[in-house]
């Protein structure tokens, strides 16, 4: 069952490991695998990454879907 986001401005979790991340959300209405998703950094030490909904991106934009925030299937 899709949960509904829409009530939260973003996630925000604690991280450790050097390297480049993925934060990806899959969602009922996207049907070609190109889920909303950010991408954050992290390093050696523990750090809080915040990723506001808001900045959620699919990386082909010409089909792109709307992020709702209603429909998250994560």
């Amino acid at each position: 069952m899709p949960a509904d986001l829409r009530a939260f401005d973003g996630v925000r979790f604690d991280v450790r490991g050097e390297g480049d991340y993925l934060f990806m959300i899959c969602t009922r209405a996207v049907r070609n695998y190109d889920y909303h998703q950010a991408g954050f950094k992290a390093g050696a030490e523990w750090s809080t990454v915040e990723i506001p909904f808001h900045s959620l991106k699919q990386t082909n934009g010409a089909a792109a879907i709307a992020w709702t925030g209603d429909d998250a299937l994560e």
